[in-house]
């Protein structure tokens, strides 16, 4: 019942959310690398990985996201 009094702030948790993934996109995707030699940024492995890890949060985010239009269905 005290998540109920956050629910006004649910457009606001929203903008939130995709603002923080369209900078991550930004970063992963069209940002420049700038990366010394040795460093872990400048092995393609992690960039692949951190690449993974960005598409999987978002899809979890877009299910939490849209959970109130897609539940009536699931427990009706």
């Amino acid at each position: 019942s005290g998540l109920r009094a956050l629910e006004p702030f649910y457009p606001v948790f929203i903008g939130i959310a995709i603002g923080a993934f369209g900078f991550a996109f930004w970063r992963l995707y069209l940002a420049p690398r700038r990366c010394a030699p040795n460093v872990a940024c400048a092995n393609p492995k992690t960039l692949r990985r951190q690449r993974i890890a960005f598409w999987i949060t978002l899809v979890l985010a877009k299910a939490i996201i849209l959970f109130p239009f897609y539940a009536p269905y699931l427990l009706a």
